[in-house]
């Protein structure tokens, strides 16, 4: 594999476990978005928050 080949290797990868981690944090916040159900306005923050954050920088979903 030439250098450039494992360059580009490597920052799919990074991107890939960003991508992660970004659904990680969706997860999470889903989470305690569904305990707090029932508490109005709150929740309602919380998971048009989470689902913001759905959306990666380059505009393509997680």
């Amino acid at each position: 594999m030439t250098k450039l080949g494992k360059k580009i290797r490597h920052s799919q990868l990074f991107e890939m476990l960003r991508q992660k981690n970004a659904s990680d944090q969706v997860n999470r916040r889903l989470q305690v978005s569904r305990r707090s159900a029932g508490e109005g306005e709150d929740t309602l923050m919380l998971r048009t928050m989470a689902e913001r954050s759905l959306v990666v920088p380059s505009n393509g979903r997680v």
